[in-house]
């Protein structure tokens, strides 16, 4: 089988790659090949190199979160993208995390916290796919945390133990991760006086989400996104990219982030390179200039 042999990776092509992920995602022994490509540096290497290049394809998306996909090669995939994201100048590794875990399904979110070491050593990442989770998973992971008699202090102390702004960044991820967490606590034989306090300041920020969310709703009505993404780049409507812009602008700048994540997941924004330019004219923006749009 080709996909196993070094010359192969080397000389293909993205589309002879596309091709690949293909028959793995409808392989019944995608496991079995995926594993000895793992097992082999170089077959390794290449396979994950053309998979990133691949990232925002389906095809790729749906193979990352079949059930019988080696986690291994998942976590081998999560790493490659942080090394670029490195590489190209960037130092906010939880930016990072957040982007990656929205293509990552709950249930595959649950599998990597469940099954995987990696994920209690690294709580960025952690928290990410927490955030994650859908209720059906939520059940499921708290059960688990309930028959090794974890404690729900624990999970509170891994929200507490990061930085406010990328606590803040998980639940403009996921507002609804306050809900779960409420739920636990109300079922919790006891609960601390730390906990109750993480989660007042936890309401007080999805106050501010709520304001987000009704934009994001009023921006997908105005300019339904499965229009907009059948257009060019250019020919998008400059309106919409306008009004992101003015929004933005009047926004703190250390919550900026955060509301372009949650304007992302949310389809105001249409994609990475609708980021990069929001994000490049606010960095350039000087009061009293006009948007460049």
């Amino acid at each position: 089988m080709s996909l196993l042999l070094k010359d192969f990776w080397f000389q293909a092509s993205p589309e002879k790659a596309k091709e690949i992920l293909v028959f793995l995602s409808k392989s019944e022994d995608k496991k079995q090949f995926l594993e000895i490509i793992m097992e082999t540096d170089d077959l390794r290497d290449y396979f994950i190199s053309y998979a990133w290049i691949l990232r925002n394809e389906p095809e790729l998306i749906e193979l990352l979160n079949q059930e019988d996909l080696p986690l291994s090669f998942l976590l081998n995939f999560i790493y490659h993208g942080l090394g670029s994201y490195i590489k190209e100048g960037n130092t906010d590794y939880i930016v990072y995390f957040s982007r990656m875990a929205k293509h990552i399904s709950a249930n595959q979110s649950l599998r990597l916290l469940i099954e995987e070491d990696i994920t209690s050593k690294d709580p960025a990442l952690k928290i990410q796919l927490l955030a994650n989770l859908d209720a059906k998973a939520w059940e499921v992971f708290f059960n688990k945390i309930d028959e090794e008699n974890l404690g729900m202090d624990r999970l509170i102390h891994l929200f507490t133990d990061i930085p406010k702004q990328d606590l803040n960044r998980v639940f403009y991820r996921n507002p609804t991760l306050y809900g779960y967490m409420r739920m636990v606590m109300v079922l919790s034989e006891s609960v601390s006086e730390e906990a109750n306090h993480f989660l007042t300041e936890i309401e007080i920020l999805l106050e501010g989400i709520s304001v987000w969310e009704i934009f994001a709703k009023q921006m997908k009505n105005e300019f339904p996104p499965e229009v907009e993404r059948t257009l060019q780049p250019k020919s998008r409507n400059k309106n919409r990219l306008s009004i992101l812009l003015h929004e933005l602008i009047n926004t703190k700048e250390e919550d900026r982030t955060n509301a372009m994540d949650f304007l992302l997941l949310h389809e105001a924004i249409l994609d990475e390179n609708e980021l990069r330019i929001i994000t490049h004219a606010l960095k350039n923006y000087k009061e009293g200039e006009i948007a460049f749009f």
